[in-house]
């Protein structure tokens, strides 16, 4: 018999613990009607349970799609039943007025009532869902179980040929001489070989494509190219002349278009055929104040020319440079407050005055400084960028005298670096391009930062003209001069231009393109023929004894060239500044654009091609017409008349004002009475599978939650059951254990 140690009362208070947890254990699972209120009552069936759990909730959502999409289709059947009453009225009345005993007067008053109808259905076919079109043609995709799998429900297009022809009132009617395609997304039609890029591809300014960056402008895979690239590109896809393209390919064409910035518009060398309101996209790099891959819309100035917007109502122009001119400025002396109401300028914006007429007193021509905002009507200026981000009193520009009627220019280009052992100009993402004007500018009050250069053999001062040549999108050289309006035959090798005033040995390169036969890059040597005459030679010694000629095999009329290159002697202290003066024109060579271009055609959702779009994927649900079909649509939107004969006015214009005009009519209602039957079945066919859908969506709910009760729901009786043992266990263990603990004090008698 022992004191210290009572083995016997510490195995009882380990069953009594052990009781007492089993008893709370059951007490919460009585409490809360679940199995599992800890994970570590069933690890496995908490992760399942909750799984399943997510899947019920995501059943309830689908559910709730199920029920949304079928009160889309009850909506649309209700329109489809009262338009099918009408069109059976319509057919009444063509069929009325065919009655060769009726008179004019009554066949008029027939057509009244035929018009209201007309009017009807095209009134219906604008209506909405929930803001949604219910007649737009587009097949709306509805989930159908707990993973987000689709079925796409039956669509009606109540602008579809069918119901467009029976109740045209005023659009060009045609009758197909060969099956046409109505299309159901916006595109292009090419008017020559197209090809369909595999793979991302570079184009430089010489022409040549390559997998690899080679230096010229990225065309993204699936783009649209005019340039047959299957050199470079073995998995190209050949489109023909009339192929459709639908607008979600990244380009359509590589030449041809021009933007010319100073005039803030696009250029294009060939009829553009875009509309007011078209959209256009950049791909691959855009020009400087546009954005790759944003979409803008086009102003259509004439055949060759249009503006850009951001938005599709036309009143928020693009500024396709840096040029932004801030004009009726005045500046309050006492505390160098610049003022313009909405001004639009932002903290760190690069600025110049324009008016040397009118500059302050206290700021100086031809000097960029620094905009810090003060509000959206004020701001101030600083000589650098840094101190104008600051705010503060150091470098702030101090105005002696109040002046008005200011002009300001946030057309300043920073952050350039020069090189005088390379002579370069450096500036990553410069935005600049072939034919740009520029001047050096001072920067604030520091013109010992400006660089020391020289060009055509004499010293080049700042704040001069220079022509710029892109090199590459972060560096360019400049030049002191250009000469444009250059002209050669083919195969020749004399160039003309009216007093171009170049001298024996002048070094030159060419801008903006090189003709064929001659390099972009290449320096050469001119020998005058005459004042309006002269030939380029490989080197200076090649030019003074008249050898080795550039021999162009094309003809060209608007060739440019550039002299005396700007070189730099010193560099300068730290970044250089720009003042863009002019700017130049880009090609589609450098810029990719989406759009009705030189060779394609833009068409639009709705209208017709003669060449099935579903072949190559392009438009797998335009609609197939077969030849001899009557089609509306206006010859202004789209000349089909390649493919279809353009009708008489009874057509333009569906009436029973006659009975040829009732003939005509009755021919086009019935086949829209037959095509209201056919949408209204395929509408029946969607709303009996959205029925079976709700149905075993509710099932699997109910499988999944029995389920879940499997798992986690506790058995009443079977934990009440437990419950009562183990508070008999509690009661019992409580006294055995009172009883162990006075086992050793049978040790005190033996002590006695």
């Amino acid at each position: 018999m022992v004191i210290n140690t009572n083995v016997e009362a510490e195995a009882t208070k380990h069953n009594l613990a052990v009781t007492q947890t089993n008893l709370a254990k059951s007490l919460s699972r009585l409490s809360s009607g679940s199995k599992i209120v800890t994970p570590s009552d069933d690890a496995a069936g908490l992760a399942v349970s909750n799984r399943l759990e997510a899947q019920i909730k995501r059943i309830d959502s689908a559910l709730s799609n199920v029920v949304n999409a079928t009160s889309w289709t009850q909506t649309q059947d209700g329109f489809m039943k009262n338009i099918s009453t009408a069109f059976r009225r319509m057919s009444e009345l063509a069929m009325l007025a065919q009655d060769a005993t009726k008179s004019n007067e009554d066949r008029d008053l027939y057509n009244k009532e035929l018009q209201e109808l007309k009017n009807f259905v095209i009134d219906s076919s604008k209506q909405d869902y929930n803001g949604v079109s219910l007649f737009a043609g587009v097949s709306l995709d509805v989930t159908v179980n707990s993973e987000g799998t689709t079925f796409g429900m039956a669509s009606i297009d109540l602008g579809g040929y069918e119901y467009s022809r029976a109740v045209n009132s005023g659009k060009d009617a045609w009758k197909l001489s060969s099956d046409a395609y109505q299309l159901s997304k916006d595109g292009f039609t090419l008017k020559n070989t197209g090809y369909k890029t595999s793979v991302d591809l570079w184009r430089d300014t010489s022409g040549n494509w390559s997998k690899a960056d080679n230096g010229g402008t990225k065309i993204k895979a699936g783009s649209i190219v005019t340039e047959d690239v299957g050199s470079v590109d073995t998995n190209v896809t050949v489109y023909a002349a009339g192929t459709f393209v639908n607008s979600e390919n990244a380009a359509v064409a590589v030449k041809g278009f021009k933007v010319d910035a100073e005039n803030n518009k696009l250029v294009l060398a060939e009829n553009h055929g875009l509309a007011n309101g078209d959209a256009i996209k950049f791909n691959g790099s855009a020009p400087a104040g546009l954005t790759a891959g944003e979409t803008y819309y086009a102003k259509k100035l004439d055949a060759n020319n249009i503006e850009v917007y951001t938005d599709k109502t036309l009143i928020n122009k693009v500024n396709m440079y840096h040029q932004t001119e801030v004009t009726n400025v005045s500046v309050t002396a006492a505390d160098n407050t610049f003022t313009k109401q909405n001004h639009g300028l932002s903290t760190g914006d690069a600025v110049v005055f324009n008016d040397a007429s009118n500059i302050p007193a206290g700021a100086a021509a031809n000097t960029v400084y620094f905009v810090n905002k003060v509000t959206k009507d004020t701001f101030k200026l600083y000589t650098d960028a840094v101190k104008a981000d600051a705010g503060g009193a150091a470098g702030l520009v101090g105005i002696t005298s109040d002046g008005a009627n200011l002009k300001v220019e946030s057309n300043v280009l920073n952050g350039i670096t020069t090189n005088a052992t390379t002579e370069s100009w450096s500036k990553t993402g410069h935005g600049m391009t072939d034919g740009d004007v520029v001047q050096v500018v001072n920067a604030g009050t520091a013109p010992a930062n400006l660089p020391v250069m020289s060009a055509g053999g004499a010293a080049f001062a700042h704040s001069t003209d220079a022509h710029v040549k892109v090199t590459s999108n972060s560096s360019f050289d400049l030049y002191k001069r250009k000469v444009d309006g250059i002209s050669i035959n083919t195969n020749s090798t004399t160039f003309s231009k009216t007093g171009h005033g170049l001298a024996n040995g002048t070094e030159v390169q060419f801008l903006k393109k090189a003709p064929d036969g001659a390099g972009y890059t290449a320096s050469y040597y001119v020998k005058q023929i005459d004042a309006n005459s002269f030939t380029l030679h490989a080197t200076a010694s090649d030019a003074t004894a008249g050898t080795n000629k550039v021999s162009i095999s094309s003809d060209y009329t608007d060739l440019t060239l550039v002299t005396d290159k700007v070189l730099i002697t010193t560099a300068s202290t730290g970044e250089a500044y720009l003042k863009l003066k002019q700017v130049g024109a880009y090609n589609v060579d450098d810029h990719s654009v989406t759009a009705g271009k030189d060779n394609a055609n833009i068409v639009k959702r709705g209208y017709f091609v003669s060449v099935d779009p579903g072949t190559n994927g392009e438009d797998t649900r335009a609609v197939k017409i077969k030849s001899g079909e009557i089609v509306s649509i206006n010859q202004s939107d789209q000349d089909i008349s390649a493919f279809a004969t353009k009708q008489g006015g009874d057509y333009k214009d569906i009436n029973v004002k006659s009975i040829a005009g009732a003939k005509i009519a009755l021919d086009m209602i019935k086949k829209a009475i037959t095509k209201v039957a056919t949408d209204r079945a395929g509408l029946g066919a969607t709303q009996s599978r959205l029925n079976f859908t709700n149905d075993q969506l509710n099932i699997t709910k109910e499988n999944l939650s029995a389920a879940i009760s499997r798992i986690t729901d506790v058995d009443v009786a079977e934990e009440a059951t437990s419950y009562a043992r183990y508070q008999i266990l509690v009661a019992t263990g409580t006294q055995m254990l009172k009883q162990a603990n006075q086992l050793p004090q049978g040790a005190i008698e033996l002590l006695r």
